[in-house]
Formats: C-alpha cells, structure tokens, sequence
C-alpha cells in the first residue's frame, strides 16, 4: 500500500502545484480589476461568484457518480 502511496504522491504534488499557480494567477488580477472598479457591474459579479465558490462543498459528494 505504501507503495502505491509513494509512485503516487510526485503527480499529485505536481498537479496540486499547478492547480495552484492557475489560481493565483487569474485570482490576483481578478481581485486587482474588482477592487478598482468597485461597485461596478464587474465587482458585483465577481463578488457574486466568490460568494458561491464557498459555498460549494468541495467533499466530492456533489461531483461523484
């Protein structure tokens, strides 16, 4: 078991690693746009979609087949 663990863990390190960059990468110029254009139709929507992007259990029960 230990095994399978261990040829695992690289890919899912590296995928978590790129998972990561994407977001940061459209989340900083996204907040960036928002917060100098506030109370705008685009701070509204992305304030709107942040709000449900937590709300949104990420337990896998909702994706699951």
């Amino acid at each position: 078991m230990l095994t399978k663990i261990g040829e695992r863990l690289p890919i899912t390190l590296f995928l978590n690693l790129i998972q990561m960059i994407i977001i940061v990468a459209l989340a900083i110029p996204i907040g960036v746009a928002s917060a100098t254009r506030q109370y705008s139709i685009f701070d509204k929507v992305t304030t709107v979609f942040v709000f449900i992007g937590f709300a949104t259990p990420t337990s896998g029960w909702l994706f699951s087949s």
